[in-house]
């Protein structure tokens, strides 16, 4: 008998992923659209280990619009895989990918220190507080002045010094490196900011 030690765990839609202490990640739940990011479709009862070649420090996966996860390595590289929709996925189409593949392009030669999947889109952070996001533009979630998709990972020019975001159904949140500003832009937005 063996005792298996988890770190963190993430619940997304249909389906569950756990990040083990040495940083290795298992799924388990539905697995259409190759949500689970196990290189197929098929359901997996028990959790099996997600073929990735880097240590992960956090998930994200998405609660609806068939199902997406991003996953943040220790060294700052971000993958992503599931339904492709919209673009969501940030590899350039709207291609649904079985299993994990690196988001380049944008993010070449930049660290990632933060990311958040919702219903149809996604956002990172760089070490340095820039804010990308990629996905469904409509209602303007992503920032962008706009309500056009964007299918790669596309920096949000008006925001500096972000420390975290959060991306809902139809709208996105933004909080500041020093915790003082919010901003809210979407659905109900439009570039709100909060002052503390």
């Amino acid at each position: 008998m063996y005792i298996i030690l988890y770190c963190r765990i993430e619940a997304g839609q249909y389906c569950t992923f756990a990040i083990l202490q040495d940083g290795y990640v298992s799924a388990c739940g539905k697995g259409s659209y190759g949500r689970l990011g196990l290189g197929e479709s098929s359901n997996q009862s028990l959790p099996k280990r997600v073929l990735l070649d880097s240590v992960v420090k956090k998930l994200s996966s998405s609660k609806g619009s068939d199902g997406h996860t991003l996953a943040l390595t220790e060294n700052g590289m971000v993958y992503s895989w599931g339904d492709g929709d919209y673009g969501k996925l940030g590899h350039g189409s709207c291609a649904t990918y079985k299993q994990p593949e690196r988001i380049v392009g944008p993010f070449a030669g930049k660290t990632i220190k933060y990311i958040n999947a919702g219903y149809r889109h996604s956002a990172a952070i760089t070490d340095d507080g820039k804010l990308y996001t990629w996905g469904e533009g409509d209602h303007g979630r992503l920032g962008h002045g706009d309500t056009n998709d964007c299918h790669i990972p596309t920096q949000v020019l008006e925001l500096s010094d972000v420390g975290s975001v959060a991306c809902g159904s139809s709208h996105t949140l933004a909080l500041s490196r020093d915790g003082k500003t919010v901003w809210s832009f979407g659905s109900g937005g439009e570039r709100q900011a909060w002052s503390w």
